[in-house]
């Protein structure tokens, strides 16, 4: 399975599906391309063409109390990356949404085996260290699409 990329997005609050207005989702994009940038300095985004199928994560952590739904953030993030990352998000067809409050969990149980590693030291210090400046992050992968086992029962 190849990774087009992956990266750790501090402070960027997303878009909710009940507000999102085009100035937003710009801003969201925005956001999110520094971070980008940030890790892969001098590389453009990756724009993936059809018919390549993809697989996708957005992972949303956060310290604050947020009322937004993982359902209502999806569908806007992927929104914003179109024409950018991806032709269109159509192409998106394994989709994994995570969103956690860190502040309501006994234990915090994640499987990091995928994650590469500045991706996973910038989870683990947002998780033991808890700075007043950081209040949430926003995992976002994108791969190949891998044919999931289903089960209906």
């Amino acid at each position: 399975m190849a990774k087009y990329f992956s990266f750790i997005a501090e402070n960027v609050t997303p878009v909710s599906q009940n507000s999102r207005r085009w100035p937003y989702l710009v801003r969201l994009r925005n956001d999110c391309l520094i971070w980008y940038n940030q890790k892969y300095p001098g590389t453009p985004l990756p724009v993936i063409h059809k018919p390549t199928e993809l697989e996708a994560k957005l992972f949303y952590i956060h310290r604050k109390y947020d009322k937004k739904d993982a359902d209502n953030i999806s569908k806007p993030f992927w929104d914003s990356f179109n024409t950018y990352a991806y032709d269109d998000d159509r192409q998106i067809k394994y989709l994994e949404t995570l969103k956690i409050d860190v502040n309501t969990l006994d234990i915090l149980e994640l499987d990091v085996t995928n994650l590469d590693q500045h991706d996973c030291d910038q989870l683990i210090d947002f998780l033991l260290n808890p700075a007043p400046t950081k209040e949430r992050i926003l995992y976002v992968a994108i791969s190949d699409y891998q044919s999931k086992k289903v089960r209906l029962v």
